[in-house]
C-alpha cells in the first residue's frame, strides 16, 4: 500500500522534531535502504495522541523496516509512539545500523494512551556507540489536554529483540513499566539463526517507467508508468531559486489530473532551483525530479496554507491552534509516486526551527510530505533536507 525506499534525508542533528519518516495509522507499509541523519526519531512510528487516538482507532500494522542506517545522537532509531493510542502491531524490522545515536528501538508510551505494542520483531541490528540498546519508556507524559483519561493503560505485549551487535555503549537496556500494568513478553537475544518471516505482500511489483526529455530519457522504477508527461516549465517555471514557482505547481498539477482515467500523468521537475509553497498532489500521478532538480520551500508564510488538525490528535503539535500544510500534500489520493534520479526536497527550515525555539509559533511548522487517506503511494530514490518538521508522514493510509 506504501512503499519508501532510496531516501536519503538529513537534518542538523540539534533541529527540532525533525523525523525522519513516521507512518502514523497505515496498514501495509515497506521502508528500505534509507540513510537518515535527523535532529529526531530517524522513524516513529504512530497512531494518534490519548482520546483522539482511542477515538479514531486506526492502528498502525503490518509495518516492514529493512535496511535502515540512522544517525541520531539525541533520539532513536525506531521509535514505537508515543502518540500511539490507535496501536501499533505487527512491526518487522532488520537489517539495522545505527551510528551514534541514543537508543536503537524505543518503546514510548504513558498513562492515558490506551492503544497498544505488540508483536513487535527485530534482527540484525548493528549498533555503534549508543547511550541505550533497549528502551522502554511508561512515563512518556506529554498531553494533547486536560481531556484524557489516567485510566486508559497501554498494553505492551511480544517484543522481541534479536541477533543484536552492540559496542560502545553506555546502558545495554533502561525499562520503565507503569505501575500495575506491567509489559508483557518482552525476548531480547543474540539466538544465532533465529527466524521471522516477512510477508510477500510487500514486495513491490514495479515497472521500468522511460519518458523522453530533452536532456536524455527519464527513466525510474514504479507502481505505475503514466501515458502522459510535462514540464514544470510548460506553465512559467523559472528555475532561479528567487521566483516563486507555487502557480506553475498548482497548475501544472491541475492540468495533469485531468489525465487520471486515461494512462496517468507525471510532472517532470527539470534541472534548477525550484521555489515553492505548498501544493497538493492528484491521483495516477508521478511527480518526478531530475539528479539536479531542487525543489526549495518558500520562507514567505502566506504560501503555506492553514489545515484542520488531525483528528487523531486534536490539536497540533506544536501549538494548541491548526497547523500549516506540508509542502507536498495529498488526501484521498490512489496510485500517487513522488520520486527521480537523487534529485533534491529543500525545506529550508532554519526559520522555522528558530520560531518554534522562540515561541513564537500559533500553528503547527509545516511537514515535508504528508498524504492522508489514501493508497497505493510510493516515495523513492530522493534526498530530503532540512525539514521545517517531519520529513515523511504518511497517515490514515
Amino acid at each position: 500500500n506504501i512503499t519508501i525506499h532510496g531516501l536519503t534525508i538529513l537534518a542538523p542533528i540539534d533541529s527540532p522534531n525533525t523525523d525522519g519518516i513516521n507512518p502514523d495509522s497505515c496498514s501495509q507499509t515497506r521502508i528500505e535502504d534509507c540513510f537518515i541523519v535527523s535532529g529526531d526519531d530517524c522513524i516513529a512510528v504512530k497512531s494518534g495522541w490519548d482520546q483522539y487516538g482511542i477515538k479514531v482507532g486506526i492502528p498502525t500494522e503490518h509495518l516492514v523496516i529493512r535496511r535502515l542506517t540512522c544517525i541520531s545522537p539525541d533520539s532513536a532509531t525506531i521509535a514505537l509512539g508515543s502518540e500511539m493510542s490507535g496501536g501499533i502491531r505487527d512491526v518487522r524490522a532488520e537489517d539495522i545500523t545505527a551510528l551514534s545515536t541514543q537508543s536503537s528501538v524505543r518503546i514510548k508510551t504513558a498513562q492515558g494512551r490506551g492503544g497498544y505494542v505488540k508483536d513487535i520483531f527485530v534482527r540484525r541490528m548493528t549498533l555503534k556507540t549508543m547511550k541505550y540498546v533497549f528502551w522502554m519508556t511508561g512515563s512518556y507524559g506529554s498531553h494533547p489536554d486536560p481531556g484524557f483519561d489516567p485510566k486508559a493503560l497501554p498494553l505492551i505485549q511480544n517484543i522481541n529483540y534479536k541477533q543484536v551487535e552492540a559496542e560502545n555503549v553506555t546502558y545495554s537496556a533502561r525499562l520503565e513499566g507503569i505501575p500495575n500494568d506491567p509489559f508483557k513478553g518482552i525476548c531480547i537475544s543474540n539466538l544465532s539463526g533465529a527466524i521471522f518471516f516477512i510477508l510477500g505482500l510487500f514486495f513491490l511489483r514495479a515497472a521500468e517507467c522511460r519518458t523522453p526529455a530533452n536532456w536524455g530519457t527519464v527513466k525510474y522504477s514504479a507502481l505505475s508508468c503514466r501515458k502522459h508527461s510535462a514540464l514544470l516549465t510548460d506553465f512559467g517555471a523559472v528555475g532561479d531559486g528567487k521566483t516563486s514557482n507555487t502557480k506553475a505547481f498548482k497548475a501544472a498539477i491541475h492540468h495533469l489530473s485531468q489525465s487520471a482515467s486515461d494512462g496517468g500523468a507525471q510532472l517532470i521537475v527539470p534541472p534548477g532551483k525550484w521555489l515553492t509553497g505548498s501544493f497538493n498532489l492528484t491521483s495516477h500521478f508521478t511527480l518526478f525530479l531530475h539528479k539536479d532538480a531542487v525543489i526549495l520551500a518558500t520562507q514567505d508564510e502566506s504560501e503555506w496554507p492553514l489545515v484542520s488538525v488531525l483528528p487523531s490528535y486534536g490539536r497540533g503539535r506544536d501549538a494548541p491552534g491548526g497547523r500549516f500544510s506540508s509542502l507536498i500534500f495529498g488526501t484521498n489520493l490512489t496510485d500517487v509516486v513522488i520520486t527521480g534520479n537523487n534529485g533534491t526536497i529543500d525545506g529550508q527550515g532554519a526559520s522555522w526551527w528558530k520560531k518554534f525555539k522562540a515561541g513564537q509559533l500559533n500553528e503547527t511548522r509545516p511537514y515535508m510530505i504528508e498524504i492522508m487517506y489514501s493508497n497505493q503511494i510510493q516515495i523513492s530514490n530522493l534526498t530530503l533536507v532540512n525539514s521545517p518538521s517531519w520529513f515523511v508522514h504518511p497517515i490514515y493510509s
